[in-house]
Formats: structure tokens, C-alpha cells, sequence
């Protein structure tokens, strides 16, 4: 269950941060994968800890917390690195 709320509040953080940040932005369909992705490597033990303290909760809120901020650094990065490379 807990990897559901994460894949689902990484969407969430995905596609927030893809409307936040227009210029990064990989399209709502790109956002949303990323997010998705990101909010899955959000719920890992390893990295779901460090982001768990971003929001200093526990439980199932740390879940969505975690999931949320691995939805949206994800998509940032990508989205960095999309337009690192794709320079004009």
C-alpha cells in the first residue's frame, strides 16, 4: 500500500513542479511518468529516510511526503539535464 501512495503522490509532485517549473517542464505526459518514478524511489528505505525528514512526519504521511518530493526532484533533474542538452 505504502508504494501505491508513493507512485501516486510522486504523480502528484510530478506534475506540480512541471506547472511550477514551465521552462523545465517534459510535457504533462513526461511530468507525470517522472513524477511517478520519482515518487517510487521516494518509498525505497534508503532515500524514502532522508526525504521522510524533510517533512518530519511518519506514518503513511511520510509516505505521501516522500513521494511528493521524489515526484518533483525528479522531474526537475530531468528536466534540467533535458535542457542542458537540447541548449538554443
Amino acid at each position: 500500500m505504502e508504494i501505491l501512495i508513493s507512485i501516486i503522490t510522486g504523480l502528484l509532485g510530478g506534475g506540480g513542479m512541471g506547472g511550477i517549473l514551465k521552462k523545465l517542464s517534459l510535457g504533462k505526459v513526461g511530468n507525470l511518468v517522472t513524477g511517478g518514478i520519482g515518487g517510487l524511489l521516494g518509498s525505497l528505505p534508503q532515500l524514502g529516510g532522508l526525504l521522510e525528514g524533510i517533512g518530519g512526519l511518519t506514518g503513511n504521511g511520510s509516505t505521501a511526503v516522500a513521494g511528493a518530493a521524489g515526484g518533483g526532484i525528479l522531474m526537475t533533474v530531468v528536466g534540467l539535464i533535458k535542457k542542458l542538452l537540447i541548449k538554443k
